[in-house]
């Protein structure tokens, strides 16, 4: 997946990218505190809800110790 670092993935994409099914990344994000970057709305007042792609790669980094 080739990704600008400003782009908005949806959860399919992040679901794809991280190797989680939604239901998990919706649980991580939901915990207190979370252990997975919160969603926004795409539109205020709306359903959509996404990413940016930063926030998605940060994470995998911090995961897989990249960035030591």
């Amino acid at each position: 997946m080739d990704l600008k670092d400003n782009q908005v993935l949806r959860i399919n994409q992040v679901s794809e990218l991280v190797g989680l099914a939604p239901s998990t990344i919706y649980e991580l994000q939901a915990e207190k505190p979370p252990r997975f970057p919160k969603s926004f709305k795409i539109i205020p007042n709306g359903r959509a809800a996404g990413w940016y792609a930063w926030q998605i790669l940060e994470w995998l980094k911090n995961r897989t110790g990249a960035n030591k």
